[in-house]
């Protein structure tokens, strides 16, 4: 019978596999898909040019789309927030509006980072009382990325049209909302080449530590095995037995607590008639 089968199968070979190995396992499945990704990422970006920035003015919004870079006189409106990490204050973020092909005023998200120029540019707008809306225009480079990827900042970015959509629309007329958020390269012609080449080697360098991080991982789980099977080659352990000390007679000792004697058997049983 099938369970009489297995019962007969040793214990070790009816075990699971150890908790050391199943880690060891995961391990190295991730560590290979971590390289696999690095190279390929890696491969595929060698010979990788800057990308061209695209006139926004020549673009329909519909066509817009995150795998380009775009020129735009884009025109702040006013400030949303501040993305800090732990007390160190990282990027701001601005309501503010752009053109499109069509001659669509749009509402969009701008991002600032504190490393820009256009960073100090846009606080020290917000800060002079003087400057009112349409003051701060900036003619410039800029990344596309969608709102939503950004924690929180669709809430801020809905909040601020609602804010100022009267005011702007008075002047410019109906402004359409966008599902973008900007992100500042830099403005100078001269200097777009190689503020894109220098973005494009931090990618690089991120697939490097892709395939790092998957050898390390490969590498921990590689010897997680090697661990496990030097430890199944070990000698079994010799159990220790018990023995009762002898008495010079050869008897185990009559005082000995572990000590239980069979039953004494009649010489003679009885027979039976």
């Amino acid at each position: 019978m099938i369970s009489t089968a297995l019962n007969a199968v040793p214990g070790r070979y009816r075990r699971g596999l150890s908790l050391s190995v199943r880690i060891g396992t995961l391990l190295l499945v991730l560590g290979i898909m971590a390289m696999f990704v690095g190279v390929a990422m890696l491969a595929g970006s060698r010979n990788e040019k800057p990308k061209e920035a695209v006139e926004m003015k020549e673009t329909p919004y519909a066509y817009v789309t995150i795998q380009n870079n775009y020129r735009i006189n884009l025109l702040a409106v006013d400030y949303l927030g501040t993305m800090q990490q732990g007390e160190t204050e990282k990027e701001d973020y601005y309501l503010a509006l752009f053109v499109d092909g069509n001659g669509d005023p749009y509402y969009c998200a701008l991002r600032a980072d504190k490393k820009t120029d256009l960073y100090n540019r846009l606080r020290a707008y917000v800060a002079d009382e003087t400057q009112v809306i349409g003051d701060a225009s900036f003619d410039a480079y800029y990344s596309v990325h969608g709102i939503s990827k950004f924690k929180n900042l669709q809430q801020e970015f809905d909040q601020g049209i609602e804010k100022y959509d009267g005011i702007v629309s008075e002047e410019i007329g109906e402004v359409k909302k966008s599902i973008y958020c900007l992100q500042y390269i830099c403005g100078a012609d001269e200097d777009y080449t190689a503020v894109v080449k220098g973005m494009q080697t931090k990618e690089k360098l991120g697939d490097f530590a892709a395939i790092l991080l998957g050898a390390a991982l490969a590498a921990c789980g590689i010897l997680l095995f090697v661990r496990n099977k030097k430890k199944r080659s070990l000698p079994a352990e010799e159990q220790t037995t018990y023995q009762y000390p002898q008495q010079s007679d050869g008897a185990p000792p009559q005082n000995d607590s572990f000590y239980r004697p069979t039953a004494q058997q009649p010489d003679n049983p009885p027979q039976q008639d």
